[in-house]
């Protein structure tokens, strides 16, 4: 997700935000995309909190980053992981600035 090229990230976005749309892909991306986060035995929240504050204006890659963080929001553990992180905060001020 750290991608220099920008249709990549858009691109990996996207499959995380379908892949997120299901049962199996929420359990997917929480428990075996740990690799990809920045601690050991961690979610992949943080990965899609880091990219969703490092993209610019209203990038398909950050509304794909977003709607997967409200879709993994759908299980208690990542609920948690996300109050945490202060996602909810970010995510206003995400939203704020974009709107103006």
């Amino acid at each position: 997700m750290n991608c220099a090229d920008e249709i990549v990230r858009e691109y990996v976005t996207r499959l995380c935000n379908v892949l997120a749309s299901l049962s199996r892909g929420r359990t997917y991306l929480l428990l075996n995309l740990c690799w990809l986060s920045y601690h050991q035995n961690d979610t992949f929240i943080p990965v899609l909190h880091a990219r969703m504050l490092a993209e610019t204006g209203d990038s398909s890659a950050r509304q794909n980053a977003l709607g997967t963080l409200q879709k993994l929001s759908l299980r208690r553990s990542a609920q948690t992981v996300m109050i945490n992180l202060g996602v909810l905060c970010c995510v206003v001020v995400v939203c704020c600035v974009c709107m103006c």
